[in-house]
């Protein structure tokens, strides 16, 4: 794919959940593919406890999941976090 976007920082230290749930301005279509991008994160194997998945999909950081955003995801999620870091 031609004219990757990298990640900003930010994503490596922010978690989907974060992201989706307390950033200003995380549109529906954004909000979307955050939580759908958790479909593509690493299960724990070590047992099958269902709140033991979810406390570990909790901590998955924007940059663990970054090749599952499209290019316009990308941009949108580095400006939202530029923006967010400018504010903060």
């Amino acid at each position: 794919m031609a004219n990757r976007i990298k990640a900003n920082r930010h994503c490596e230290y922010i978690t989907v959940d974060t992201m989706a749930e307390c950033i200003d301005g995380v549109g529906s279509e954004l909000y979307s593919a955050l939580w759908s991008s958790l479909d593509h994160a690493e299960a724990p194997t070590y047992n099958d406890d269902y709140e033991d998945r979810e406390s570990k999909l909790d901590r998955i950081s924007v940059k663990a999941l970054w090749k599952h955003f499209g290019n316009e995801q990308r941009r949108e999620i580095n400006a939202l976090l530029a923006a967010h870091s400018r504010n903060s």
